[in-house]
C-alpha cells in the first residue's frame, strides 16, 4: 500500500490494489474502488462533476458500504444521483449529519473542514467553511471553531428543520411506481400494485400517467420530490426502473422492490442484495406488496393494522 491522491478530490490517499480494482482511501470520501481500467482513464472529462463521485463515495461509506467505479457504470452512477439544488439543500444535508452523530442534544460533532465537505456536495473546504458559516446564521447551529473545522451542535431551531425534513417524506400520500411501461404489464399495474398501495393508504403514479411539458427527467425528479415512497418493479429489467430507483434512494425514499418470477435472474448485480417481492400473477403481486408496506411499517396511518407479520418473499 503506498499514499497517493484521490482520484476524485485529489487529497491524499492509500491506494492498494487487489486483483482488477484498486481500493482507495481518503478521508473526504471513505473507502472506495475503481477497476484497473478507470483508473488509467481520462478522468478529466468528469472533471466538473467529480465532486458529485466523491459525494456518492463518502454516503456509501457513511453506510459502511464500498463504492465501485468502473469504465462500464461511472456515467450511470452519475445519472442516479440528484445533487441539492442549492446551499439551502446542502445545510439540509449538513443538518441531517449532525443529527446522525448526535446522541442526545447539545452534543457537538466534529466537522473538519478539509475531511467532510463531501458530506454536502460541496466542491472543496472552503465552500464548506461558507456553508456552516450560513447554517450558524440562520439559527440551526452553535458551537466550537477552530482553525481546520468546527464542532458543531443543532440549536433548538435546528431540531425543528430537521423535524420538518423528516416529516415531508411522511406527510406525503404519494406513491412513485417505476416499471416497464408494456401491453404485458397492465395487468400486474391495474390489478397488483395500483390496488396494493391503494389499499395501504397511498396515491399511486406513473410518471407516463401525469400531464406535463417539461423534460421527462425534470419530471421525474419533480415527482420523486413529492413522494413518500417508491415501488421499482424490474420485470423486463428497464434502465429507466433502475434510475428511478437510484434516484429515489439518493433523496432518501424507502424502495420497495418487485419482480416477476421468470425475470428475477436477469436482476443487475447491484440491486440482487435488496429483498425483492417475488411474484407470479397480479392478484399474488397485490397481496405480497400490501403485506410488506403494512409489514415494514410503510402504510399510511388511517390504514395501519396492529400485528402484521411479513409475507413471504
Amino acid at each position: 500500500m503506498e499514499a497517493r491522491t484521490c482520484f476524485l478530490t485529489g487529497q491524499p490517499a492509500t491506494i492498494e490494489r487487489q486483483g482488477e480494482r484498486f481500493v482507495v482511501t481518503s478521508e473526504p470520501c471513505g473507502t472506495y474502488e475503481v477497476s484497473a481500467s478507470l483508473a488509467v482513464a481520462e478522468w478529466e472529462r468528469y472533471g466538473d462533476r467529480l465532486y458529485i463521485l466523491a459525494a456518492v463515495a463518502r454516503q456509501w461509506a457513511e453506510r459502511g458500504e464500498r463504492l465501485v467505479l468502473q469504465a462500464g457504470n461511472l456515467d450511470a452512477v452519475l445519472a442516479s444521483v440528484v445533487p441539492p439544488a442549492g446551499p439551502l439543500e446542502q445545510i439540509d444535508l449538513l443538518l441531517q449529519h449532525v443529527v446522525r452523530h448526535s446522541r442526545q442534544g447539545g452534543e457537538e460533532v466534529p466537522l473538519p473542514f478539509a475531511r467532510d465537505f463531501t458530506l454536502v456536495f460541496a466542491r472543496d473546504a472552503t465552500a464548506f467553511r461558507w456553508l456552516i458559516n450560513k447554517a450558524i446564521g440562520l439559527g440551526y447551529l452553535e458551537g466550537t471553531g477552530r482553525a481546520t473545522g468546527f464542532d458543531a451542535a443543532l440549536t433548538l431551531k435546528g431540531w425543528q428543520r430537521v423535524d420538518e425534513l423528516r416529516r415531508t417524506g411522511r406527510d406525503s400520500e404519494q406513491a412513485f411506481v417505476a416499471m416497464w411501461f408494456d401491453a404485458s404489464m397492465m395487468e400486474a399495474w391495474a390489478h397488483g400494485i395500483r390496488p396494493a398501495l391503494e389499499d395501504t393508504g397511498w396515491k399511486p403514479i406513473r410518471i407516463d400517467t401525469v400531464a406535463h411539458n417539461e423534460k421527462i427527467d425534470d419530471r421525474i425528479v419533480a415527482e420523486l420530490r413529492r413522494s413518500g415512497l417508491l415501488v421499482a418493479d424490474f420485470t423486463g429489467h428497464r434502465g429507466g426502473v433502475y434510475f428511478e430507483a437510484g434516484l429515489a434512494m439518493g433523496l432518501g425514499l424507502p424502495v420497495i422492490w418487485t419482480c416477476r418470477v421468470d425475470h428475477l435472474n436477469g436482476l443487475h448485480f447491484d440491486t440482487r442484495q435488496y429483498n425483492h417481492i417475488v411474484w407470479h400473477e397480479a392478484a399474488d403481486l397485490r397481496e405480497r406488496l400490501r403485506l410488506r408496506i403494512e409489514a415494514t411499517n410503510l402504510a399510511r396511518a388511517s390504514h395501519r393494522r396492529e400485528g402484521v407479520q411479513a409475507g413471504p418473499g
